[in-house]
């Protein structure tokens, strides 16, 4: 464990529930690898500035390899009492090249250092969304090629208005993704920003080479003022601002294909279907119900192939697939015997629904 950096002010120690509630380390595990990455461009920095002697920055720099190692690996134990991924990391470097460790730190803070951590985390980020976004935005285009002369109704309030192409309503998608994917490229430009050299909150008096360390990171430019640097936060609110926007446009999209699978649409088909009622039956029957979904999937699949439902599914197929089917799972697949057999508490059977009732009655009191 190293030494708190504010631990020189105070004579007695931390009281243990305050540590917890103060310790951010849970939440920034995630931060380690970005956390090293800065620190190997930092340390290479006092080096090549003469801040710290190059035989100096080497040593720190093989042994923050080290570290990054023992991270690949997963040999890093995060420990709360070491408070933040900074002294988490930090402890790790000193248990590698002892005291050395401590020059590390030279001409820098933990506030810049964790705005730069988060500064190449979240730049990780989006780059992931926006390839992805990019695939997703090509599958869209060359299923609509296929679909241009598809004819679908299209809805207004669930009621049919006009009648389109299935091309352009998958085309309405790629324009609402085409959007989400521009928010995301600008994003970037504000997060593509090196706050590291900005210090605690007004810079540092150390020759620093804040333009290295930017090239080194791979950032597009450094923060032109350090309170800027250290302080806000907008390119993270912006982001989730752009990811919301994201999700309602990708839920959108989900509910429009469960509400195109369920029977009463059938313009789409999803795998794995099953039926809930059949599959219950064979449970009942004895057959273990995991087994039951299996065998129940591999029949509507059939079916969907064959354009039938399962009540026109004869007797003599039905047994092939189990012959603990009888004549009576007709009975079981209408749709009344379905819901009078619920009868659970809460359930949609019959009986449970005149129980529910006489409840609400009760405490109405009518």
């Amino acid at each position: 464990m190293v030494e708190k950096l504010w631990g020189g002010r105070f004579e007695a120690s931390l009281d243990k529930q305050t540590e917890e509630f103060g310790a951010s380390i849970k939440f920034e595990q995630r931060l380690a690898p970005f956390d090293l990455k800065g620190s190997l461009a930092h340390v290479k920095m006092l080096g090549e500035t003469g801040i710290i002697t190059t035989e100096e920055s080497q040593k720190i720099a093989e042994g923050l390899k080290k570290v990054e190692e023992k991270l690949l690996n997963g040999q890093i134990e995060f420990k709360m009492e070491n408070e933040d991924i900074h002294m988490n990391m930090e402890s790790y470097l000193h248990q590698e090249i002892g005291p050395l460790a401590g020059k590390l730190h030279t001409a820098r803070s933990r506030n810049d250092q964790v705005a730069t951590d988060m500064h190449l985390y979240l730049k990780s980020i989006l780059e992931a969304v926006l390839e992805a976004l990019k695939g997703l935005r090509e599958t869209i285009v060359k299923l609509a090629v296929n679909q241009i002369d598809t004819i679908m109704p299209g809805y207004t309030h669930l009621q049919h208005a006009q009648p389109i192409s299935f091309g352009q309503h998958l085309m309405a998608y790629y324009q609402m993704l085409t959007r989400d994917f521009e928010r995301f490229e600008f994003n970037v430009k504000h997060t593509d920003m090196n706050p590291l050299g900005a210090a605690a909150l007004a810079g540092t008096t150390f020759p620093i080479d804040r333009m290295l360390t930017t090239k080194l990171l791979g950032f597009e430019k450094a923060y032109d003022n350090s309170m800027d640097a250290v302080s806000d936060r907008d390119f993270i609110l912006e982001f989730l601002s752009n990811a919301s926007l994201l999700m309602m446009h990708l839920s959108r999209f989900c509910e429009e294909l469960l509400l195109w699978s369920s029977h009463e649409f059938k313009f789409v088909s999803l795998s794995d279907a099953y039926s809930t009622e059949l599959a219950d039956y064979l449970a009942t029957k004895g057959l273990p119900f995991r087994k039951a979904h299996e065998l129940v999937g591999l029949l509507v699949l059939d079916c969907i192939k064959k354009g039938i439902y399962l009540q026109d599914v004869n007797l003599q197929d039905y047994q092939m697939l189990s012959p603990l089917i009888n004549e009576d799972v007709y009975e079981v697949l209408k749709s009344r015997t379905a819901v009078s057999r619920r009868n659970s508490l809460g359930g949609t059977g019959f009986e449970s629904v005149k129980k529910q009732i006489e409840e609400a009655k009760k405490e109405l009191q009518i």
